[in-house]
């Protein structure tokens, strides 16, 4: 079993101050190891991939993002290219 698992999604349409605060909760301590968050598409969105330690189902993963950011608005979309 792997010991850390990936989590890819989008959040389409944020501004500049929606996409600094999602950077900043994800960095929250908790499950999610690193985030990286993909900022280079401008107005049109980011694209955000979290990793998690110890590995997590895609359920518990989705939720922890869920709880993240729904504060701030913002529902994750999974992204196409999402790694188990």
């Amino acid at each position: 079993m792997k010991s850390t698992s990936q989590y890819e999604f989008s959040l389409p349409l944020c501004n500049e101050e929606q996409q600094l605060q999602v950077q900043k909760v994800l960095m929250f301590p908790g499950a999610i190891t690193t985030a990286t968050v993909n900022r280079t598409h401008g107005a049109a969105g980011v694209i955000v991939q979290a990793s998690f330690t110890p590995a997590r189902s895609l359920g518990l993963m989705h939720a922890e993002i869920v709880s993240r950011i729904a504060p701030l608005g913002l529902v994750p979309m999974r992204a196409p290219s999402v790694a188990a």
